[in-house]
């Protein structure tokens, strides 16, 4: 390649890595993470460039390596952030803060790629090797962001014209002529412009293709590093809940910001037996917290700020709800609930500021939602009968609704001395004596819930006394104020509280219990609605009733065999129409490098003859040069005929003279070989020159 296209080779390798760079940065939150990570790109691989053109390839690559150095040092994050940076970006909750180790990895692991294309483009001989470390690149980054999200299709878009160029930026062997034509000049955006059409027109066939929907996952590299955050206790928040709320009140937290309904604290999702635990692992969080499950439901965000007052009694985090962001970085959470849980290795933060989101309920027919299911809990045979008679209904919702309204009528135990526990045990002990506290209540709940089969947990948090006027600012959360309830997860709505525990208070409007409560009290009432009259008999004569429509049923949706069968014939039909190019160029560069000057010399005739064809030239096999050169004349410019001849001539003397070619009269023949076929690109039209490039005719055998 010739310093010019060395130069493109180098800037387009660049290019491909900045493209990886921006997938990995999908992990991110926000913008900031940017500039940092382009730096990491154009300034080692500018610094090599430089030095370089006059030092060498190794000067050059030397101080590219150094101005990474002293730029991930000064400008993202010192040797022992770097030293765990890629630990932590592949274990760290998403999205990460674009600060620190995390940071320094992605930078680094940039400026790392970019120089090693940089130091291909000055040595390689071709300039396709250049999109070795940009293709290593976007797939290492792709595995990084895939718990992301897939990355934008105009990425992938540029990654493609990245090696189209690539390929259109160094076409021909060394000491081949720059081609000097304006349409010559013009051949590397057109074929870009090819390439994008290419893209553009795969893409939608893409997802129909056979085998598209076979795996939904993607080749995750966080998977392979688990780094769980170690709680600062393993005990479950429930085994201190009688001691909180039959002790003296004592202050917890206060809150400002705004009203207090209720707080979350940790869900228990794990039920052996004697107890309900969580199995959730916590990972390490910045200030962004994973987003919840889409379920296309509207949320409503608070954002309170959080003073610890007794921090002993908090393992996790008080939130008003599902955690979205908080101020302190380097917590832990559980990707799954939100749940902010409190490190081994870090003190209980004595303020934080939270902002927390809740499903907006409002407008969503809880009724007639379907609960999830799971395999039912194994439990006493009178704990199954009570299940089945306790849950009477016709939907998943009914039957909710009336296990929590058959649990309500209960009574609330209070005093000092409160029963504590929440195994089959105690939740036998409850229905016999049907008095027991918040604990007993919602693990009876979800007990229940799951021997019919629903998939529920239990949620521990503290629910301030006074009612949430809105003009109240500041809220004191006491050790007495301590509660529980349950959850029941739905397949379109995510987890519904529910709330069994007698004189549980009524919920603020708005909230997702206020909408549960509402369509329980729908409930009760169309269960005790008497049955309407039976309906008149219709006049003779008079119109039928229309009877109700039918639900529409339900089936899987059909595969799209046509777009199957069309995406596969347009793949098949691209392949096999770029495929002719590609094998054109590799016979090219074969014929280029013989070691023998004569068959290389040779070799130029062939391509030249070649290119006549692709313009319409008949050739048979046994036609001499001299009649190949009659009607190659009239397709050539006049100006071109003394050089076809000049290369006819080095062909017959390879071919026939006893002293053969030697290795000028080979260089002198491929530079003829290269102009002739510029001055007929020249004089064609575009469309003549892509019929050409696409006809397999100069590949068949002589």
């Amino acid at each position: 390649m010739t310093g010019g296209r060395r130069l493109t080779a180098c800037a387009t390798g660049v290019l491909l890595v900045i493209v990886a760079a921006l997938v990995a940065g999908q992990v991110f939150a926000g913008a900031a993470w940017v500039l940092p990570v382009l730096a990491a790109a154009v300034v080692p691989a500018v610094c090599a460039v430089g030095v370089a053109a006059l030092r060498g390839p190794l000067l050059g690559l030397l101080s590219g390596t150094g101005a990474l150095a002293l730029l991930l040092a000064l400008g993202v994050a010192p040797g022992r952030a770097l030293a765990s940076g890629g630990r932590r970006l592949l274990s760290g909750a998403l999205p990460l803060e674009p600060t620190g180790g995390e940071l320094a990895a992605v930078a680094l692991g940039t400026g790392v790629f970019a120089l090693l294309a940089v130091l291909v483009a000055l040595t390689a001989r071709t300039t396709l090797a250049v999109a070795v470390p940009g293709l290593v690149a976007l797939t290492l980054a792709l595995a990084v962001s895939a718990s992301a999200g897939a990355p934008p299709s105009a990425l992938v878009v540029a990654a493609a014209l990245a090696v189209g160029g690539l390929r259109l930026a160094g076409l021909g062997p060394a000491g081949s002529p720059v081609p000097s034509s304006r349409v010559a000049r013009l051949r590397a955006p057109l074929a870009a412009v090819v390439v994008l059409a290419l893209a553009a027109a795969v893409a939608p066939a893409a997802g129909a293709l056979p085998g598209a929907g076979l795996r939904d996952g993607r080749a995750d590299a966080r998977a392979l590093v688990q780094v769980p955050v170690t709680p600062r206790t393993s005990t479950s928040p429930l085994a201190r809940f009688a001691a909180l709320a039959g002790g003296e009140p004592r202050p917890v937290a206060e809150v400002t910001g705004g009203p207090v309904d209720r707080l979350r604290l940790a869900t228990l999702d794990r039920f052996d037996g004697e107890g309900w635990t969580s199995s959730a692992t916590g990972v390490r969080a910045g200030r962004s917290l994973p987003a919840p499950p889409a379920d296309g439901l509207p949320r409503t965000s608070v954002s309170r700020r959080v003073e610890v007052v007794e921090p002993a009694l908090l393992d996790f985090l008080l939130t008003p709800g599902r955690a979205d962001r908080v101020s302190v970085p380097g917590l832990g959470v559980v990707p799954a609930t939100g749940d902010l849980l409190v490190p081994a290795d870090r003190p209980v933060p004595s303020v934080y500021d939270v902002t927390a989101s809740s499903p907006d309920l409002s407008g969503v027919s809880l009724r007639q939602a379907r609960a999830a299911r799971r395999t039912p809990l194994e439990a006493p045979a009178p704990l199954g009968e009570q299940a089945g008679r306790r849950a009477s209904g016709s939907t998943d919702f009914a039957r909710l609704a009336a296990l929590e309204s058959s649990l309500a009528q209960g009574r609330r135990a209070e005093g000092a001395q409160l029963p504590s526990g929440s195994g089959l045990f105690q939740v036998q002990q409850l229905l016999n004596t049907r008095t027991g506290t918040a604990e007993q209540w919602s693990s009876a709940f979800a007990v229940l819930a799951r021997i019919l089969g629903f998939d529920a947990r239990v949620v521990v948090g503290f629910q301030p006394s006074a009612s949430p006027a809105p003009d109240r600012m500041r809220t004191t959360v006491l050790t007495t104020e301590v509660t529980a309830w349950p959850e029941v997860r739905f397949d379109e709505l995510g987890w519904l509280p529910f709330a069994p525990t007698p004189a549980a208070g009524r919920p603020p409007a708005g909230s997702p219990e206020e909408a549960v409560r509402r369509a329980v009290e729908q409930e009760k009432l169309a269960v005790a609605a008497p049955p309407g009259p039976t309906p008149a008999p219709s006049a003779p004569g008079a119109p039928a009733a229309a009877a109700p429509a039918p639900p529409p049923a339900v089936r899987p949706a059909d595969r799209p065999i046509a777009g199957i069968l069309l995406g596969l014939a347009l793949v098949l039909l691209l392949l096999a129409a770029a495929s002719t190019p590609v094998r054109k160029a590799r016979r090219r560069r074969l014929r280029s490098t013989r070691t023998d000057p004569a068959a290389r010399a040779l070799g130029a005739w062939q391509e030249a003859v070649d290119r006549f064809v692709e313009h319409g030239l008949s050739r048979t096999p046994a036609a001499t040069s001299g009649e190949l050169l009659t009607g190659a004349r009239p397709l050539l410019p006049h100006s071109g005929h003394a050089g076809l001849v000049e290369l006819a001539r080095l062909a017959d003397r390879a071919a026939w003279s006893r002293t053969g070619a030697d290795a000028s009269h080979a260089d002198r023949a491929w530079l003829l070989a290269h102009s002739t076929a510029s001055l007929l690109r020249a004089g064609t039209s575009v469309p003549r020159r892509l019929r050409g490039a696409l006809d397999p005719r100069p590949l068949r055998r002589r």
